[in-house]
């Protein structure tokens, strides 16, 4: 039989994974395939400690995804960035421009984006983001951003609908990664 949920080709790339970073990559693919988008990242929960704190388990389309995993990181419960707050506030996060985003979250976001990612344009470079909470019975174990939709125009509802389905075996991932 076929599969034909919108994450049957995370099942399918995840079912070849040799290892949990094959997976972790797989998610970022798939994310970024569904969503229509040119940048996808994957961040996986950990305790650092007692605070809970997010990290780049994977990405796709940046340019340097090991040195933003080794530099950055976000702080959940402090709403450290946009990452930060989708996982603190366990609600979607969708905008439209660096405008709206400054606009609109300004108070987690101070203005600071990846130069790694953006390599320090994000006026010109950022067009839109759709960031989700990765959870399972009220815990979050992750956050997942799809970024630039491509051809310039924003997400439409049935890319936000794959970027969605994709969120419970995501969280299961994350959860995995965590162990």
């Amino acid at each position: 039989t076929q599969l034909k949920s919108p994450s049957a080709p995370l099942v399918r790339r995840m079912s070849r994974a040799k290892t949990f970073e094959d997976m972790a990559k797989a998610a970022v693919k798939t994310g970024a395939t569904v969503a229509g988008a040119q940048i996808c990242t994957f961040w996986r929960a950990y305790t650092d400690g007692g605070a809970r704190r997010l990290r780049l388990a994977a990405a796709f389309g940046v340019n340097e995804p090991y040195t933003l995993a080794q530099e950055v990181t976000y702080g959940i419960s402090r709403r450290d960035g946009i990452t930060g707050y989708v996982a603190s506030s366990r609600g979607p996060v969708l905008v439209r421009s660096f405008q709206e985003l400054r606009e609109r979250y300004e108070f987690c976001h101070k203005g600071r984006m990846d130069p790694i990612q953006w390599k320090g344009k994000p006026r010109e470079r950022f067009r839109n983001l759709y960031a989700v909470p990765l959870t399972l019975d009220g815990v979050v174990h992750g956050v997942l951003k799809v970024e630039n939709r491509k051809g310039g125009h924003g997400f439409n509802k049935s890319d936000l609908a794959a970027v969605d389905a994709l969120c419970t075996p995501l969280a299961v991932l994350a959860k995995s990664l965590q162990m």
